[in-house]
């Protein structure tokens, strides 16, 4: 795989104008991170929204600001996700929200209001773009998820590698049992 040109060039002109990343920046910088490695996406051990243990039911769907009455739940909670490793963003009135980005390159912000120690979702935000992102987390360091992106993939080369392990150590233990048994 090549490195992503884009990303690699925007890092060198700052640098050699010696300016540190603006807000701008940022939302290229993961915009193209997203973009290059989307198709790569599938290959990602992710997690349902189904199995982060929110209840699901009477969800308002919006795209953008407008409501979405057609929005299939199933095709939602059937999808997968990078979720931030860090805690969510709150508010006075128990509500926490958080970002997600889907494995075909969506970005949704999401609402989930704590009742009695479970979670229930209430909002989904399907935004447009990564700057839309930003503007419901006007305080989140869009530093985070450019990491967090990355972070998934490493997070599944380790998950592959212990599974390679496990699996390794099954075949073996197979291999003798038949050897012993050709031998008999």
């Amino acid at each position: 795989m090549k490195l992503n040109q884009e990303i690699i060039d925007l890092l060198v002109r700052r640098r050699l104008e010696e300016k540190n990343l603006t807000k701008d920046d940022w939302i290229k910088l993961v915009e193209s991170r997203v973009r290059f490695l989307k198709n790569n996406f599938k290959m990602l051990s992710l997690e349902k929204l189904s199995d982060m243990n929110f209840q699901t039911r009477n969800i308002i769907f919006r795209r953008n600001d407008k409501v979405i009455n057609d929005y299939d739940l199933e095709k939602i909670l059937r999808k997968k996700f990078i979720f931030p490793k860090t805690s969510f963003s709150s508010d006075d009135n128990c509500n926490c929200y958080f970002w997600a980005l889907s494995r075909d390159g969506e970005w949704f912000y999401i609402q989930t209001p704590f009742i009695q120690h479970s979670t229930k979702v209430s909002t989904i935000i399907i935004l447009e773009t990564f700057e839309d992102l930003l503007d419901m987390f006007p305080r989140m360091n869009p530093k985070v998820i450019f990491d967090r992106i990355s972070d998934c993939f490493t997070e599944t080369v380790e998950k592959r590698k212990k599974l390679y392990e496990e699996f390794q150590d099954i075949s073996n233990c197979l291999q003798f049992e038949n050897s012993q048994i050709s031998k008999g």
